[in-house]
């Protein structure tokens, strides 16, 4: 039985741990003209699978009343290290977002305060917040060798540059109508995905079931 427990809670451990494979960001770093909320409002979150690897997915959901800008600004950021260059595909909704590209060495790449960032995508459809809609933008990136996440780098003013520990940039309209970007930090994460939950409960059901045979067979 001690095994069998011990195999059961290897199994658990190996199940929960895959459910924290996904590197999670919170969309929560106000830097909107006025702010894009009250203080402290959470905007979203940014879902990277695949770090340490040559493919890397990002999948970026906005709160409910919160938009991505449609001003034709340098819309998402971000800094993967590891390759010269990365290839960007499978943009969703690829109407509205494209044009990736590197930055060159010390651009201000439209991060501001949140600081510089290696690669953009832009909004490349209609400009203007008369039709908004878009909450969720999904994105591969490959490289010719595994990449890593890397921060914003603050360069303005700060000899030598300083790392702003800031890993994605949004430039959203938030649920008061204002404008600007927002960062994301590293976060703990949701609770695990629901068939990794489902995974643990049928687990632990098993266990119970076990435990009970065994009980009823010492009772006989």
């Amino acid at each position: 039985m001690k095994k069998l427990l011990a195999g059961a809670a290897v199994a658990l451990a190996l199940s929960a741990g895959a459910a924290h494979a996904s590197t999670w960001l919170d969309l929560n770093v106000d830097t909107c003209t006025g702010t894009c909320g009250h203080f402290g409002q959470h905007y979203g979150w940014v879902k990277i699978d695949g770090l340490g690897t040559t493919t890397v997915t990002f999948d970026v959901t906005l709160i409910p009343d919160t938009y991505f800008n449609q001003a034709g600004h340098p819309d998402e950021l971000f800094t993967l290290t590891g390759p010269t260059g990365i290839d960007v595909t499978s943009v969703t909704p690829a109407a509205d977002f494209g044009n990736t590209g590197n930055q060159a060495a010390g651009a201000h790449s439209g991060g501001g305060s949140l600081g510089d960032f290696a690669y953009q995508i832009l909004w490349i459809g209609n400009n203007g917040n008369s039709n908004l809609g878009d909450q969720e933008l999904k994105f591969t990136v490959t490289g010719t060798s595994a990449l890593s996440l890397g921060s914003g780098i603050i360069q303005h003013g700060h000899n030598p540059p300083t790392d702003s520990n800031i890993f994605f940039v949004a430039d959203l309209i938030g649920p008061n109508g204002k404008t600007g970007n927002v960062g994301a930090v590293r976060s703990d994460g949701p609770v695990p995905e629901p068939a990794t939950w489902a995974l643990m409960l049928t687990g632990f059901g098993g266990l119970g079931a076990m435990l009970r045979r065994r009980r009823a067979g010492a009772m006989v």
